[in-house]
């Protein structure tokens, strides 16, 4: 049985953690004041520092892989900065996107490992290993692509971009951040106050309380660490597990975010919100404006529009609503094999989009209901509860295919409901 996807923990201790806060608090409040010159190359160079001193990331992945794959990325950035022409830079902004996708397939995705290991097996051992952030580190490098080809940023500095990609509070699980906000932060920090600090600082300490009090609480109880067989288990105790688990990832990947937002205040970069109460949003749609809310844009800009401007192209008689659809599955579907190489990851983004399809077309459907059924949905406390309850239920159903593999699921569904 394919084991449960790791949850954002953070190694190591955090008493290490908050001891690289503070010396990367002391390089860029401090002693970067006193030599801009050297701002963001000292900014950059404390990041590496950082990560090289976190015991979770292989050193030799970081230093042999890592940065000559942002090197290599810088390059092509500035290539295309200076291209012209539209074919031309098509071309060479698809090759350059192919690069950092590329390397994350091979490192992470393990039948595109086992063919790499068959084809270098024969000359030297190149066998990749697992690279910690590297699924992050390559949707910004697309978006840092994309975003200097189309001119939405002037033309990147080597000392920003390294501090952009190796910003330690985001490498590891986001927020996703856009180079250009990045930088405009980076070469014009905000003043830091004694109240901004102090909100700041609290910040941290919920998303600590989050992560060590809260997700820890509910952990032993989750279906990610269920230890009974599944045949032993009630219905009661599956549908405890279940709920235990959706709080469990909430907790957890926002306690993170909280941590990743405050320390980036201290710094002088304000970092992304991820987050806001997605549990009591009414619909789908509205839930994927609230959860992971960096990847959610990143998914959009980079991939829901761009596939739905292809599909007009292809299919001009087609009703916006089927394009739509197709394209929220296609970009769904990426964004679960994103999560992971299982097929249960698959069918978890698949079963998203088609959720994403399915409210938008009630959606349009509901434009035609009598006032009645508005009022009631939109204006009352009862009509609000229950498409929040039905929204959480339906999240709920797709966790379960994102924390088991497809045989475990259909256990945990037989068992939801009572059959044995």
């Amino acid at each position: 049985m394919r084991s449960a996807p790791k949850i954002f923990s953070l190694d190591p201790t955090w008493w290490e953690l908050f001891l690289q806060a503070a010396i990367l608090l002391a390089f860029s409040r401090l002693l970067l004041r006193r030599w801009p010159a050297a701002r963001d190359w000292v900014f950059a160079a404390t990041q590496l520092a950082v990560l090289l001193w976190v015991r979770a990331i292989d050193k030799k992945t970081l230093l042999g892989l890592v940065l000559p794959l942002l090197l290599a990325v810088f390059l092509l950035g500035k290539l295309l900065a200076r291209h012209t022409g539209p074919a031309r830079s098509r071309a060479l902004l698809a090759v350059s996107i192919a690069l950092p996708l590329t390397v994350l397939v091979v490192t992470k995705y393990s039948d595109a490992s086992a063919l790499f290991r068959g084809l270098t097996a024969w000359a030297v051992d190149l066998r990749p290993a697992p690279v910690i952030g590297l699924s992050y580190l390559a949707f910004k490098a697309v978006s840092f692509l994309v975003d200097v080809s189309s001119g939405k940023t002037t033309e990147p500095r080597l000392s920003s971009f390294l501090g952009y990609m190796l910003f330690f509070p985001t490498y590891l699980s986001g927020p996703i951040d856009r180079y250009g906000r990045f930088r405009r932060d980076l070469e014009a920090p905000p003043r830091l106050t004694w109240t901004e600090g102090l909100e700041a600082g609290w910040r941290i300490v919920i998303g600590y309380f989050k992560k060590t009090v809260m997700a820890s609480a509910v952990a032993p109880f989750a279906i990610s660490s269920f230890s009974v067989e599944l045949a032993q288990a009630s219905t009661g105790t599956l549908w405890l597990s279940l709920y235990a688990f959706a709080f469990l990832i909430y907790w957890d990947f926002s306690g993170y975010s909280d941590i990743a937002v405050g320390t980036g205040r201290l710094v002088g970069v304000m970092v992304p919100e991820n987050f806001r109460s997605p549990y009591t949003k009414r619909n789908i749609i509205e839930f994927w404006n609230a959860w992971h809310i960096t990847l959610s844009h990143w998914l959009r800009d980079y991939l829901f529009m761009p596939t739905g401007k292809a599909l007009i192209k292809r299919w001009r008689r087609v009703p916006p609503l089927a394009v739509a659809s197709t394209s929220y599955v296609i970009t769904f579907a990426l964004a679960g094999l994103w999560h992971g190489d299982g097929l249960n990851f698959l069918l978890w983004g698949a079963y998203m989009g088609l959720g994403l399809s399915a409210c938008k077309a009630w959606g349009e459907l509901t434009r035609r209901f009598p006032p009645g059924y508005h009022r009631f949905m939109f204006e009352t406390r009862a009509g609000r509860a229950l498409a929040t309850v039905v929204t959480f239920h339906f999240l709920l159903a797709g966790w379960i295919l994102f924390t088991n593999d497809l045989g475990r699921a259909t256990r945990v569904v037989a068992g939801l409901v009572g059959m044995r």
